[in-house]
């Protein structure tokens, strides 16, 4: 039998097409097409395997980690003297309360405050230090760890120095928040250092923060 040069080719892209077809067909299951072509009748779906990060898609574009040791939920707190039955039982219940929130969600930075703020006020200062520290690790742009770690450092611990330096680092992240402001020129106020308490509302009032006219009246007191 003589096959002309047409009819020869057409057989021969038969049996290409009848061999892809029975290789596909014969893969394995969870087999994927190559990447690259994806068809516009179908859905794209991502393959993952079990060593793959899992990445909540949606929420965030990487997975949530903390920098720094999460402080430790099962800390013994150290109580001051002085308290009466009614205030322990309170701080007891706001620490417990706290706790229960961080156990479920270790990044609600708004509770790790609270739990720094209640164990500061039972007397544990280096706790509170400890969750305020990692707290600011963790929220660079957040203010409120920082100024609450200069209050802890200069009217609990009395380490002016670094009180000071927490106070300022408050001011650099917020420098728009009157508060922040009045909050470190009070402290030079109760520290005796009237001149510089002068220079830090002066600079805010300069800077036309938010309420700036708060800063100017606390100036006229002065």
């Amino acid at each position: 039998m003589i096959m002309n040069k047409n009819n020869l080719t057409i057989i021969v892209v038969l049996l290409v097409i009848i061999g892809g077809f029975w290789f596909w067909q014969s893969q394995p299951a969870g087999v994927v097409a190559p990447s690259g072509v994806v068809s516009s009748s179908t859905p794209f779906t991502a393959t993952t395997s079990a060593s793959d990060p899992k990445i909540e898609l949606g929420t965030s574009s990487a997975p949530r980690v903390t920098k720094g040791v999460v402080p430790n939920l099962g800390h013994q707190v150290v109580y001051k003297t002085g308290l009466t039955v009614e205030q322990k039982k309170a701080i007891v219940s706001s620490i417990e309360q706290a706790r229960g929130v961080l156990a479920s969600d270790k990044f609600n930075f708004d509770a790790w405050i609270d739990l720094a703020n209640v164990t500061s006020g039972a007397g544990d200062d280096n706790y509170a230090i400890e969750i305020l520290k990692f707290v600011s690790l963790n929220t660079p742009k957040w203010a409120l760890p920082e100024s609450n770690l200069g209050m802890i450092y200069g009217y609990h611990i009395h380490d002016n120095t670094t009180a000071e330096s927490h106070f300022r680092i408050a001011l650099e992240r917020e420098p728009n928040v009157a508060y922040y402001w009045i909050q470190t020129a009070q402290f030079f106020i109760d520290i005796d250092n009237e001149a510089e308490a002068r220079r830090v509302l002066q600079t805010g009032k300069n800077k036309k923060v938010t309420d700036y006219q708060r800063l100017e009246q606390m100036l006229k007191s002065l």
